[in-house]
């Protein structure tokens, strides 16, 4: 935690040297919030690094997580969107790939509904493909098991969004692993591509996929892929409001942490964020 000064005039000065603060902390005056009553979190000691984003609201609850040690192969730069579900705050994805929706390049990869019946899947197709054309959005559709591993790394990076709709996590990592999605991804990101998804897109950013299999049915698959991109170290678990879910996720994510994993809870209504490798912001929408 960071070392305090004594407080002067209703300020308090912060010093917490090293670290990914790189002395930029290093005696930073911050006013005080009494009103709020968490001036030891750092969310709010490095409040001011919100300024810059929009529509972004901060409570006490919320956490700036350092992910330089999310992998040791974190991409420095990389920008991510993981969400519980859709695009909570589309000016926010908009802010990050740069670019407004209608103007993006965006590739859309459906293989989480590869599970499905073909009624079931033309049913979700056109609901989620209405969700993102009333917004304006063109996209791309994108079956990665039908992609050459030659040629893929090129593709996705001619994308200024790569986005992973929500469904089954575990047939979404299969085929990222046999298409050579998980190695490609990485170049892509490095080149300024944003990776965003949403429940099982969310999910396969992590670094495990274990303890899903009661919400995620992975029979049938040839292999199950339990380990996930390893793009953050954390889980985001999704629709942690959603009474539909509420018991699987909930007992996923008691599995997990007491096998150690940090775990990131995530409503419907929630995403979190991140720009760079430095930095993450986890972030409430209204």
């Amino acid at each position: 935690m960071p070392r305090y000064k004594k407080e002067r005039n209703g300020i308090i000065t912060a010093n917490r040297p090293g670290g990914w603060w790189n002395g930029i902390h290093r005696g930073l005056k911050i006013p005080r919030r009494k009103d709020c009553g968490f001036e030891s979190h750092p969310a709010y000691q490095s409040h001011y690094f919100a300024r810059f984003l929009k529509n972004t609201v901060l409570e006490p609850k919320l956490d700036i997580f350092n992910i330089n040690n999310a992998s040791r192969r974190t991409i420095a730069g990389m920008k991510l969107y993981l969400s519980s579900y859709g695009v909570p705050n589309m000016p926010r994805l908009e802010d990050l790939v740069g670019k407004e929706l209608s103007n993006m390049q965006i590739g859309y990869i459906l293989n989480a509904m590869d599970d499905m019946s073909p009624d079931d899947y033309r049913a979700k197709y056109d609901e989620w493909h209405s969700y993102w054309g009333e917004r304006g959005a063109c996209l791309t559709d994108i079956d990665l098991l039908k992609l050459h591993p030659g040629d893929i790394a090129s593709y996705l990076g001619s994308f200024d969004l790569l986005w992973a709709k929500g469904g089954n996590t575990y047939h979404l990592r299969y085929a990222m692993r046999i298409s050579g999605f998980d190695r490609a991804i990485r170049a892509a990101l490095a080149s300024g591509t944003t990776y965003g998804g949403d429940s099982a897109g969310a999910l396969v950013a992590g670094p495990t996929l274990k303890y899903l299999e009661k919400a995620d049915d992975p029979t049938g698959l040839p292999e199950v892929v339990y380990d996930g991109l390893g793009l953050v170290n954390f889980v985001p678990m999704p629709h942690w409001d959603n009474a539909d879910f509420k018991a699987e996720v909930t007992d996923s994510a008691r599995r997990l942490k007491h096998d150690g994993y940090q775990v990131r809870t995530l409503n419907d209504d929630q995403a979190v964020v991140i720009n760079g490798d430095s930095q993450a912001i986890c972030y409430t929408v209204r």
